[in-house]
């Protein structure tokens, strides 16, 4: 079942229905007893469906597969896990109009070695961008 529903996800995420793509991923049981999941797949998934859910613009759906995924980013040593839940985190805050905080999320980002440098440099825009928004005093 999950790797039909993965399936499924990447042919709406590549028709760019990004809604649907995060639907489908959010079916896959991962908090059930029935099987144990690794915790960087769960994270992942997390991730993937609030990434999905930033893209279809809608952020509450989105903060809510952070919040999950926040519980456990101390259990995983997966370094582009750390950085793909900062980024995300980010988005969400960005997005819920939190500049200050999001220009700090996106400024760890950009002081990263190990993030690749075009992806350095958009974080750092969008930190300029945030703190530009963000309200004075």
């Amino acid at each position: 079942v999950t790797t039909l529903r993965q399936h499924l996800s990447g042919i709406y995420e590549r028709e760019q229905e990004w809604r649907e793509a995060a639907k489908v991923l959010a079916g896959i049981p991962l908090e059930t007893g029935q099987k144990q999941y690794p915790v960087d797949y769960k994270l992942e998934t997390y991730l993937q469906i609030a990434r999905l859910y930033l893209e279809d613009e809608d952020p509450v759906q989105a903060e809510a597969y952070i919040n999950r995924a926040s519980l456990l980013q101390n259990d995983t040593k997966n370094e582009r896990l750390h950085v793909t839940y900062k980024a995300c985190y980010a988005r969400v805050l960005d997005f819920r109009r939190k500049f200050i905080e999001a220009a700090q999320r996106y400024s760890e980002i950009s002081f990263r070695g190990d993030v690749h440098p075009d992806e350095r440099i958009t974080a750092l825009q969008n930190a300029l961008h945030c703190a530009i928004l963000a309200s004075a005093g």
